[in-house]
């Protein structure tokens, strides 16, 4: 397992933000940031879905 050291001192710098309904086109869907994060947020949570 690699590790990562996050530096939080300051916030983050949001690139873009959006919407999106996952699942309505197919099946698989993939989502590349190369060298971004990524956060996604779900309402409402999935059964078993743990929460953060």
């Amino acid at each position: 397992m690699e590790s990562v050291s996050l530096c939080l001192d300051q916030p983050p710098e949001v690139v873009n933000a959006g919407v999106g309904v996952h699942g309505a086109s197919t099946a698989h869907e993939v989502f590349r940031l190369p060298d971004l994060w990524q956060l996604h947020l779900y309402s409402p949570p999935a059964p078993g879905t743990p929460c953060l």
